[in-house]
């Protein structure tokens, strides 16, 4: 008899719309935190990406004007190739023949040692 009533009835009941929405917020909470580490290491992605371009161009910029580094020198290169290099705002040095990132140069060094899934001891 209630399979006959319910035919009669069009649209969906109070506990259907709760256990749609319920499930449809279990799915955002799995999801949203993924996107999140996703964004995040893309920003890192980019900004390395950028520091080994920008690493080449100014060794190349110092080979082809026959002069030595110096911190103002990079100062300009960096003035004169500006450019968002780092999407956490991070600032950028040439440290030891290597630009590095305030923020994700640490990170890199972090992750290349346990590259190989078994810590060194």
């Amino acid at each position: 008899m209630y399979t006959i009533l319910r035919k009669n009835k069009k649209g969906l009941t109070l506990i259907e719309v709760i256990v749609v929405t319920a499930i449809l917020l279990i799915i955002v909470a799995i999801a949203i935190p993924s996107i999140v580490n996703i964004m995040s290491n893309a920003k890192r992605d980019v900004c390395l990406v950028n520091q080994e371009e920008l690493e080449k161009k100014y060794e190349a910029h110092l080979a082809l004007n026959g002069v030595g580094h110096s911190a103002v020198l990079f100062v300009d290169f960096l003035h004169d190739n500006e450019g968002e290099l780092c999407l956490d705002g991070g600032e950028l040095q040439f440290v030891d023949g290597e630009v590095k990132c305030s923020i994700h140069s640490d990170e890199e060094n972090g992750e290349e040692e346990n590259e190989g899934g078994v810590p060194f001891l």
